[in-house]
């Protein structure tokens, strides 16, 4: 989680493209936000090494309202959106957090 405040958490998240793949995007996502700072555009120990788990949840807007739905309704042949959580494990090595104003909070076992 990202805390951006003192009272406001976020999870790190971000859009694709639909021609894009989706663990490869993820890849390259997590790369540019989580990734040391003096690695990630020089292409040099970029991380390859997340694990990249079970989708956990899957939700559909059907249209331009605010509500998500578990399923896509019987009534909607083209969903305007499709939001997805997925399991990703973090690698063993540090990281940098994304910002000085915000903070990454992780929790062990």
């Amino acid at each position: 989680m990202l805390q951006i405040a003192n009272a406001f958490f976020k999870l790190p998240g971000d859009y694709l493209k639909p021609e894009d793949e989706e663990i490869s995007g993820f890849k390259e996502r997590l790369n540019e936000r989580l990734a040391p700072v003096g690695t990630q555009f020089s292409g040099e120990g970029v991380n390859e090494d997340w694990e990249i788990a079970d989708t956990l949840a899957q939700w559909w807007r059907p249209n331009f309202e605010t509500f998500m739905y578990p399923f896509i309704p019987a009534h909607v042949t083209r969903p305007k959106e499709c939001k997805k959580l997925y399991f990703i494990q973090l690698p063993r090595q540090s990281m940098d957090p994304p910002s000085t104003a915000s903070h990454l909070l992780t929790y062990g076992y």
